[in-house]
């Protein structure tokens, strides 16, 4: 066939005019359509998204109300206060007119009104209130719902909340009335074409809002088509229909739901004609500028077709390129002329396009970063290219950056797990075939790290084709990865528990109480021999599986567990298919509601016929063990009433050997020392010094066996205290030099730097397991040294005793620390000892929660280290100078009664009260301090100061006396138990206060003026209180003032009325005299603590609080007790001669 040929030019500009025409006005006609259909779709979505922006905006004010309202709920002005101040408080809330809240009412729950922000006529109801006979049924926050205000007729929404007494029932209401009018004003109207109208219908149907309101139609129900358009909402929707008064409208409708039930719905309608004027007006413009372009073009093949036909061309290559998708490209006219504005025409239609689809662009960037604020990450599938958008939350949400996810749908389902694709797959097809609303899969995503998160796939068909086809699909990722994670667990446990009753044979059961339903656990059902496709569903049918001897006591026991009488497991018998009987112990508790009432009775079942059969087997052997036993008890009876004997024989042997011992071995070292430093220089030096050392060997002997004796009966007690440690290892030195140089041994001790300078131990242990080692290291080494090292790590220290002696084998070092035990028999013949210095040094290194640990090589020396836990701590405080004492007389003027019967105490008394400016008079006992008190008069005494436990009539006899006598007159007990027994007993007899012994001058002063009506005094600074001497000198000159004569006669007071005490002590533990001790062990523990004499005060604590249990260690106690009181005594007959001795000394020196 011929090709057509064209002669004329003008024909060919004419084919070449429209040849480009055509392209050029499809593309415009393309693109103006394109952006009316994305416009017109962008004006439905943001009247949907406003329309659930107000829905949220109000539940935010509700739940901003609920939290008002709870918050007003404990305020006590509105529970119990004045009406008139409650009212007060209320308008205040509510502020001016622009409040959200139309009016604040507090009402009892008969609908009473008890106070208003707003006042009220007096015809007011709180009872027609919306939701509240509701609110008092549910006894929680309600939201009553949509109504119009009692006052002034204005729509509001009503919230009310509860208050509940002891009892949980409703005490009062706090009602809100939240204004509605301007929700509308100021979410709606401003962003929205004139004569839109933004309504709120409740779920009547009635206009509770419709902002603006030119038809009237606020509180008027809707009829017809319209309500039955707005009934049939379930969720979100966007449809053209007639509007209430006319016209057609685009209706956005959102429904409304407080506490899970419809509420009404809020729409937002616009008219057709409003909301598609811009879009005409686009498509207008677009029409006339292609209008243009025809017309320019038409022009410029009538004049100058000469030269178009090049610019034409270009511009035809522009537009080809343009329709390719390079929408970046613009045309360029050559002159100002028909081309050239016909380009430029051009360039603007496309700008516009390029304008429009920003607007589009960033519209859908906003709905997706609303979405991702949310925690969701968001999804746009565009069907027809097969391309889709992922957000940036869905990206981060498996661990990508923006550029690492493409946007093909294979980026989608290659990260899906495997086993979970085809289901995905499934269920998305379903929903594009339009069999579900939306599309909704839980799987399993492949996230950037290689692991598996468990994500909520949700999304739905956006846009359809004319067949059916879904052209554009939208949705979101939900990361329940930790949902799952839960579930998993949950599943788990349930598993584990359901093996673990299977092992255990226990099985569990739910009785609900007010339906009768019982549900029991698989384990129940095989143990009670039930089929699992015939379950228990009731009492009766559990009961028929027990067996008839049994029914009726199982069913007497249920009663009583429901009713609160019975808590005790029930037996009982199941017969089983096969004719045996399996017993089954049941176990039943009761649970209760908030108010107490029986709810539902738990329980277990535990098969025990194993258990029962051992019994019978078990039972058949006890008769014949029975007299076997019999016969053994009489046996070890006698064993044990034969150990206690020797175990009393020990103690009062260790006692007396310890005092027949010490009484002369006393004397022989002091004479000693005597004869040493008066033969100074003489032959008959070295005579008494090896006597002196042979003494203090023997000593040391002793006290080891009497450490022993008290490590054994557990008497030891460690006392931390803070200690200088750099003062111990000096003291350590002092007492190891002379030992190691009469030998010619080098003696070091060396600690590392940075040691602290003061640390929390016991300074008399941690003395005495150095002197030993250091003593047991010179002992065993004949040349060369013996080092003490120490270093520290975190709060323990160690001690490190090195030696270059003997040394010791494995074997020796294996029995080293046990009791009465050296390294071999020819060491004990050799060196001497007991074998008892390292076992009391590693048990007191234990009770100090350390040990000691060897390392030996024989013939080469031994190390022993001693790991201590010794944290730094504060410097105690320092010791006050003599003359450094209170100067206030803190009780001047004050006139005391004191009863006290033991006369050191009386003694300390007198001192500490006259010191402060008292006047004292004594009585030995309650008998002669009524007597005192009636003899001088009620009024003669400002309190009285009521030992408890004295002898004719003690304290509480005493004080109930004088409450009788003297009601008003303030009674303050002294007495040296500390427990809190003590003190409720002392108050019970009418003692306003009761001080403990010792007795601390601060205290007692701080007690009398606190009931005497003075004011509260400042107490001199405490003392350090010394350790490791049977008395602590320092301490009791600082207690009385440096006053040296006054401690001497304390002392010689003290020494008068105990000297018979150890003897009296060791009368009464021999008789088994409990009472005695007790009272002999009471009155050391408050002469002890008046003398700082803390190792006595201890020990006798014991004894008495042992003795008054009648508990046997109180008589071996007893027995030690003695001998520390003879050591008292001994230290206070020196202090007494020392101070008899002073002033012979002054006189003989002048």
């Amino acid at each position: 066939m011929k090709a057509i040929r064209i002669a004329s030019l003008r024909s060919r500009l004419l084919l070449g005019a429209v040849l480009v025409l055509l392209p050029v006005s499809a593309l415009m006609v393309s693109v103006a359509w394109t952006q009316y259909v994305s416009a017109r779709q962008s004006v439905r979505s943001n009247a949907q998204n406003l329309a659930r922006e107000l829905v949220n905006q109000q539940g935010r004010q509700i739940e901003a109300a609920r939290r008002l309202l709870e918050g007003l709920l404990r305020v006590p002005v509105l529970r119990d206060g004045d009406p008139t101040a409650c009212s007060a408080l209320l308008a205040q809330i509510r502020g001016e007119a622009a409040s959200p809240y139309q009016n604040f009412t507090v009402t009892g729950p008969s609908g009473a009104l008890r106070c208003s922000a707003v006042p009220l006529p007096e015809a007011f109801d709180a009872a027609r209130l919306p939701g509240f006979s509701q609110t008092l049924k549910t006894a929680a926050f309600h939201v009553g719902g949509y109504a119009f205000g009692q006052i002034g007729g204005r729509p509001n929404l009503s919230l009310l909340a509860p208050a509940l007494d002891r009892r949980g029932e409703v005490a009062l209401l706090i009602h809100v009335a939240l204004d509605l009018d301007w929700l509308a004003k100021d979410l709606g109207q401003g962003r929205l074409p004139a004569g839109s109208v933004v309504s709120l219908i409740d779920r009547t149907g009635k206009v509770m809002l419709s902002h603006p309101d030119p038809g009237n139609w606020i509180g008027r129900p809707l009829v017809g088509d319209a309500l039955a358009r707005i009934q049939a909402v379930r969720s979100d929707s966007v449809f053209e229909a007639p509007g209430p008064g006319g016209g057609h409208y685009i209706q956005a409708v959102a429904p409304l739901a407080w506490d899970g039930e419809p509420a009404g719905w809020l729409q937002v309608a616009i008219p057709v004609g409003a909301a598609y004027a811009p879009l005409h007006k686009l498509m207008a413009a677009n029409l006339a500028t292609l209008a243009l372009v025809l017309l320019l073009v038409g022009a410029a093949w009538l004049g100058l077709s000469r030269h178009v036909l090049v610019p034409l061309r270009e511009l035809g290559g522009v537009v080809q390129q343009i329709a390719a998708g390079e929408r970046g490209l613009r045309a360029t006219p050559r002159r100002d002329d028909e081309i050239g504005r016909l380009a430029g025409g051009f360039n603007h239609m496309l700008d516009g396009l390029v304008t429009s689809q920003k607007a589009l662009i960033e519209s859908e960037r906003r709905w997706v970063l609303a979405l991702e604020g949310a925690g969701l990450g968001v999804w746009d599938w565009n069907a027809q290219t097969n391309k889709i958008f992922f957000s940036r939350h869905w990206k981060a949400m498996l661990g990508y950056a923006e550029r690492e996810v493409g946007n093909t749908l294979k980026e989608w389902s290659d990260r899906i797990h495997p086993d979970d694709l085809a289901r995905c797959q499934s269920d998305r097809e379903r929903h594009f075939r339009g069999e579900t609303a939306v599309y909704s899969n839980e799987h399993r995503v492949r996230a950037r790290d290689g692991s598996w998160r468990w994500i909520l796939d949700q999304g739905t068909v956006f846009e359809r084709s004319p067949g059916g086809e879904p052209l554009r699909v939208v949705g979101t990722y939900t990361d329940i990865t930790e949902r799952k994670q839960a579930e998993q667990s949950l599943l788990e446990k349930q598993s584990a528990l359901a093996e673990a009753q299977r092992i255990a044979h226990i099985g569990s059961w739910s009785w609900q109480l007010a339906s009768g339903a019982v549900t029991c656990s698989e384990e129940t059902y095989r143990l009670c021999a039930i089929a699992p496709d015939d379950p228990v569903r009731d009492r009766q049918a559990f009961l028929d599986r027990v067996h008839p001897h049994d029914r009726d006591r199982v069913s007497v026991w249920a009663d009583a567990c429901i009713a609160g009488r019975s808590t005790a497991d029930q037996e009982f018998r199941v017969a089983l298919p096969d004719g045996q009987m399996r017993v089954l112990n049941g176990r039943a508790y009761l649970q209760r509601d908030a108010l107490g009432r029986p709810l539902a009775l738990v329980g277990t079942v535990q098969d025990i016929t194993e258990r029962k059969t051992l019994e019978q087997e078990l039972d058949q052997h006890r008769h014949h063990l029975e007299a076997l036993v019999q016969s053994r008890t009489a046996e070890l009876e006698t064993a044990r009433a034969e150990a206690e004997r020797l175990a009393r024989v020990k103690s009062e042997f260790l006692a007396n050997m310890s005092h027949e011992i010490r009484t002369p071995l006393n004397a022989v070292l002091g004479l000693a020392q005597i004869g040493a430093r008066d033969s100074a220089g003489r032959a008959a030096y070295a005579t008494f010094a090896r006597i002196r050392e042979a003494g203090e060997h023997l000593l040391g002997v002793i006290n080891d066996v009497l450490d022993f004796s008290r490590l054994e009966a557990g008497r030891v007690m460690v006392d931390t205290q803070p200690l200088a440690l750099t003062a111990v290892l000096d003291n350590v030195h002092s007492l190891i030099s002379e030992r190691a140089v009469s030998k010619g041994l080098k003696f070091v001790v060396e600690a590392v730097p940075g040691l602290p300078q003061w640390v929390a131990g016991d300074e008399q242990r941690l003395r005495q397991i150095l002197v030993n080692l250091l003593a047991n290291a010179v002992k065993f080494t004949d040349r060369g040294e013996v080092r003490l090292h120490v270093t520290r790590r975190g709060d323990e220290t160690f001690f490190a005793v090195s030696d270059t002696g003997i040394g010791m084998t494995d074997e020796q070092v294996a029995r080293l620390f046990r009791s009465f035990e050296q390294a071999d028999n020819s060491t004990t013949r050799r060196y001497g000892g007991s074998g008892l210095g390292l076992a009391i040094s590693q048990t007191l290194a234990n009770q100090m929660d350390g040990e000691i640990v060897v390392t030996s090589t024989s013939g080469a020396g031994s190390t022993f280290t001693l790991r201590l836990p010794l944290p730094a701590t504060e410097a105690p405080l320092p010791k006050p100078p003599p003359s450094g004492a209170i100067a206030d007389r803190r009780l001047e003027g004050l006139r005391l009664l004191a009863a006290e019967d033991v006369d050191v105490n009386r003694l300390v008394l007198e001192y500490v009260l006259n010191s402060e400016g008292a006047q004292v008079l004594f009585a030995e006992n309650g008998q002669q301090a009524i007597e005192r008190l009636q003899e001088s008069g009620v009024g003669a005494f400002d309190a009285v100061l009521m030992d408890v436990q004295m002898p004719v009539m003690d304290g509480y006899q005493a004080t109930q006396r004088i409450r009788q006598i003297a009601p008003a007159l303030p009674v303050i007990g002294l007495t040296a138990h500390a427990l809190g027994e003590e003190r409720d007993r002392c108050l019970a007899a009418g003692m306003v206060e009761h001080v403990t012994k010792p007795i601390d001058a601060d205290v007692l002063v701080a007690a009398i003026r606190r009931h005497t009506g003075q004011p509260a005094a400042e107490a001199a600074p405490r003392p350090v209180v010394a350790s490791g001497a049977v008395i602590d000198w320092s301490g009791l000159l600082t207690r009385y003032s440096g006053r040296q004569d006054f401690v001497a006669k304390l002392a010689a007071t003290a020494l008068d009325s105990h000297r018979d005490t150890p003897d009296r002590l060791r009368g009464a533990a021999q008789a088994g005299d409990f009472a005695d001790l007790a009272f002999r062990a009471h009155a050391l523990k408050g002469m002890s603590g008046n003398l700082l004499a803390h190792g006595v005060q201890n020990l006798a604590r014991q004894v008495e609080a042992d003795a008054r249990a009648k508990a046997s260690q109180a008589l071996d106690a007893a027995i030690e007790l003695a001998g520390e009181v003879e050591a008292l005594l001994a230290a206070l007959t020196a202090r007494v001669g020392e101070a008899a001795a002073a002033p012979e000394a002054s006189a003989a020196r002048g």
